[in-house]
């Protein structure tokens, strides 16, 4: 994303309201628990749609951030299944699942227009 945020504030603000947003940690558990088991059996559609799911806990819990958020809508409006931040959040890294390889190198490319380094 080209936005740097620093792990221990996120943490630290995850750890201060963890009271608040118990159910959505827990939530997000079970839904990694069930992405390990898409894994396992290939199912790679399904991967997609959880990682929606777990965006969405995190937006929740104010782990994400507004650009975050399009540029993961972006990729989604251009034919990903799914995507998520990854690490702390609030800026950095995500992930994007892609269709099939056509649609990857595709969202690569869009991606790279936008000033953004990708990983393929």
């Amino acid at each position: 994303s080209g936005i740097r945020s620093r792990t221990i504030d996120v943490v630290s603000d995850v750890r201060e309201h963890f009271d608040q947003n118990e159910s959505y940690i827990h939530d997000i558990g079970s839904l990694v628990r069930n992405a390990a088991e898409m894994l396992q059996s290939g199912n790679y559609e399904k991967i997609g749609t959880l990682m929606n799911e777990n965006q969405k806990l995190l937006q929740a819990i104010n782990v994400s951030c507004p650009e975050l958020d399009e540029l993961i809508a972006y990729g989604i409006s251009h034919g990903a299944s799914g995507g998520k931040l990854t690490g702390a959040g609030r800026g950095g890294n995500f992930l994007i699942m892609a269709k099939d390889r056509e649609n990857a190198l595709h969202l690569k490319q869009l991606y790279i227009q936008r000033g953004l380094q990708v990983l393929l």
